[in-house]
C-alpha cells in the first residue's frame, strides 16, 4: 500500500475521469458506481440522500459521480427547496444506444 487512503484515491480517479476530454457514453458506464446511479434514476427521480442510501457511499463520493453524469448528459438536476433532485436526461446514453440498436434488430 502507498499510504494514500482509498477514499482519497478513488476521489482523485473520479475527478481525472471527468476531466479527461471527449468521455462518451461507453465511458460513463464502465464505471460500476455509475452504472447503479443510472439504474435508480431509471426507476424514479432521487436526491443525493436517497442515493446515497441506497448505495451505502460516502455522499462525496455520490456527488462526484452525480457531476460527471450531469456534465455528460445522462442525468438532470433541479432544485426542490433544500434537496437537489436527480432524474435520467432525456437521451441519457445516445451513443451506446446507436451501438446497440443493430443488436436489437437482429
Amino acid at each position: 500500500m502507498t499510504g494514500i487512503p482509498v477514499k482519497q484515491y478513488a476521489l482523485t480517479f473520479i475527478y481525472l475521469w471527468r476531466n479527461l476530454p471527449g468521455m462518451d457514453g461507453f465511458s460513463l458506464i464502465a464505471e460500476p458506481t455509475r452504472r447503479r446511479i443510472l439504474d435508480l434514476l431509471r426507476r424514479r427521480e432521487a436526491d443525493v440522500g436517497t442515493l446515497v442510501d441506497a448505495l451505502g457511499l460516502p455522499q462525496p463520493v455520490v456527488s462526484k459521480h452525480l457531476r460527471v453524469l450531469r456534465d455528460a448528459g445522462a442525468v438532470r438536476s433541479s432544485v426542490d427547496g433544500p434537496r437537489r433532485v436527480y432524474r435520467l436526461g432525456p437521451d441519457p446514453l445516445p451513443e451506446v444506444m446507436a451501438w446497440v440498436e443493430p443488436f436489437r434488430r437482429s
